[in-house]
């Protein structure tokens, strides 16, 4: 696919108004507002300097923290379930199982169920993927738009889960978007899904969202992703090996000692989500 084309894609996956579910999370950040971590007199709103700060700043760190951790925890699948389906060159059941294993690795590092909630919107990505994008014109090739349409339905018997991760590396694999470019749009996402969660629950104004997004999003971004490049470059010396010589086990153990919870506070709280009162998002 051409580099124009590719960007039509970026600018139509980064579209808000997609039906992927894009905003019914707000990645722990209610649960953690209401346990009163984001107060002036706590010093945990994202690490040790939520005292003295702003409602604004408190929310910015994080936000900051939250995209950090979450880019530790999740990223590798997502490159890895990108590989995948990117180098197809064997059986299209091999691969699907290949994918299957990484959906199902993924839901065992995640620490509740409220965060597995978010799988709904990974099956969302897939629906979508069907109904718009598998079209003559887009001239994809059919053994990774078949892939697509079984991991899909699998979700649909209940027979795994589609991760976000899992399902938004695959899609943008068979779009043919380059790894690098679906991990900067999955961390861009996510962002945006958080501040716009803070607006929502009259943390920060809707010009500040934007303001923060385009002073400190870039960077925010840069630096969850440079804390996965050594990921990367396993993806990638990964790729030039043969399918046999990069076992199934051995792909996953690396995925394993790579992924990370790294801001366990927000998990644990994010977990507590439930027992709020009164909730605004699904987790």
């Amino acid at each position: 696919m051409g580099e124009k084309n590719s960007d039509l894609l970026l600018l139509l996956l980064s579209d808000s108004n997609l039906p992927t579910g894009g905003f019914i999370s707000s990645s722990g950040l209610e649960s953690f507002t209401h346990h009163g971590m984001l107060s002036p007199s706590s010093s945990s709103a994202a690490g040790s300097a939520g005292s003295g700060k702003t409602l604004e700043e408190r929310t910015v760190l994080f936000w900051e923290n939250a995209v950090v951790a979450y880019a530790n925890q999740g990223l590798w699948f997502l490159i890895e379930a990108h590989r995948t389906l990117e180098g197809m060159n064997s059986k299209r059941a091999s691969v699907l199982e290949r994918i299957l294993e990484l959906d199902r690795r993924y839901d065992t590092i995640l620490m509740n169920d409220v965060t597995r909630r978010t799988r709904a919107q990974g099956l969302a990505h897939l629906v979508l993927f069907e109904k718009c994008f598998v079209v003559p014109e887009m001239k994809m090739d059919s053994e990774k738009v078949q892939a697509l349409k079984e991991f899909k339905n699998a979700a649909r018997r209940g027979e795994c889960h589609a991760h976000q991760p899992i399902a938004f590396g695959i899609l943008c694999a068979a779009l043919g978007i380059s790894s690098k470019r679906t991990q900067y749009l999955h961390l861009f996402l996510y962002s945006r899904s958080i501040l716009s969660a803070a607006v929502r629950l009259n943390l920060i104004g809707p010009y500040a969202s934007q303001r923060i997004l385009v002073t400190r999003g870039d960077d925010v971004i840069t630096r969850a992703l440079s804390s996965t490049e050594k990921l990367s470059s396993l993806a990638s010396s990964s790729s030039q090996r043969s399918e046999a010589a990069a076992t199934k086990a051995e792909v996953m153990l690396n995925g394993l000692k790579n992924s990370a919870t790294t801001n366990p506070l927000i998990e644990i709280l994010s977990g507590r989500h439930d027992v709020v009162h009164s909730r605004m998002f699904n987790s």
